[in-house]
């Protein structure tokens, strides 16, 4: 057989297998409450990737077919198509002006030793460099969820914003994180481009009761919502203790609501400006206050 006729071989038989697996689709499927049963959706042809099992959820891929069988399965709450979000736009604000400590009244918290000491905060977010002088003395560790590895290593600098703002050291240099001492965790379930899947952030809450957290901070945004990523958040509050953080965007643009401001087990931090000002929100934010 001469090379060329094999390479036509193999490449036929690769599009074969294109074709064969192209129409499984990613899904989050939810049961009811106390009828959690993976063995439902391999029975419908679906294949399990990761399971939430303190949440009653699991991520698989399934045939068209699949959709509605598993929708008719009393023990089925819902299946949704897994969908995508973005990062929440950071602020511009110079990093090293820390006007926001004062606003909220943070130093005298401090003063009062009152600085996170103990306190084990998850950032769902694009990572943390966690070699940056700031950082490194209080990062404790997390996980990749984008390269599925032990290194959630930043690779676009939103992530590493966020911690810096929570827990960036008090060392005489820079700015003060409103919780100088807590202990933080990268959860990385965004990419360099700062996108990621509801399944991403549902194994990173996922992952934050399994490890003990206390405080799951998230700043994302997008236009769709999703049932999965909202039950996760009422879980991980209301079953599990943990205190959940969202931002709703640095803007007042309808496009930079996050799709998670309606969520009412989550605190919500919006953004004003160094004069105290707060931003114009839409009608539809009047939540925030």
């Amino acid at each position: 057989m001469s090379y060329i006729t094999f390479a036509v071989i193999a490449a036929m038989l690769l599009a074969s297998s294109l074709a064969y697996t192209s129409p499984y689709t990613a899904v989050i499927v939810s049961f009811t409450k106390g009828n959690y049963d993976p063995a439902i959706v391999g029975a419908a042809g679906g294949r399990i990737i990761e399971e939430f099992k303190n949440m009653e959820m699991l991520y698989a891929i399934v045939p068209p077919r699949a959709f509605a069988s598993l929708l008719q399965d009393p023990a089925i709450e819902f299946v949704e198509h897994d969908g995508q979000f973005g990062i929440a736009e950071a602020s511009t604000s110079e990093y090293s002006e820390s006007w926001a400590l004062e606003d909220i009244g943070a130093e005298p918290a401090h003063s009062s030793n009152h600085t996170g000491r103990g306190v084990k905060i998850a950032i769902l977010d694009t990572g943390v460099d966690y070699k940056h002088p700031e950082l490194a003395p209080n990062y404790k560790g997390g996980y990749d969820f984008i390269n599925m590895d032990s290194d959630p290593m930043d690779d676009n600098g939103h992530g590493t914003h966020v911690a810096g703002i929570i827990a960036a050291a008090r060392d005489g240099r820079g700015i003060v994180g409103v919780a100088p001492d807590a202990e933080i965790y990268a959860i990385k379930v965004s990419d360099q481009k700062g996108k990621g899947s509801f399944s991403g952030l549902v194994e990173g809450i996922n992952w934050s009761i399994e490890n003990d957290m206390d405080v799951v901070t998230m700043s994302i945004t997008g236009s769709d919502g999703s049932k999965a990523l909202k039950k996760a958040v009422e879980s991980a509050y209301n079953e599990h203790g943990l205190v959940l953080v969202a931002a709703v965007g640095n803007g007042n643009g309808e496009w930079n609501l996050s799709l998670l401001a309606r969520v009412s087990s989550l605190r919500l931090s919006g953004a004003s400006t160094d004069f105290q000002v707060e931003l114009r929100w839409p009608p539809h934010l009047s939540l925030v206050r």
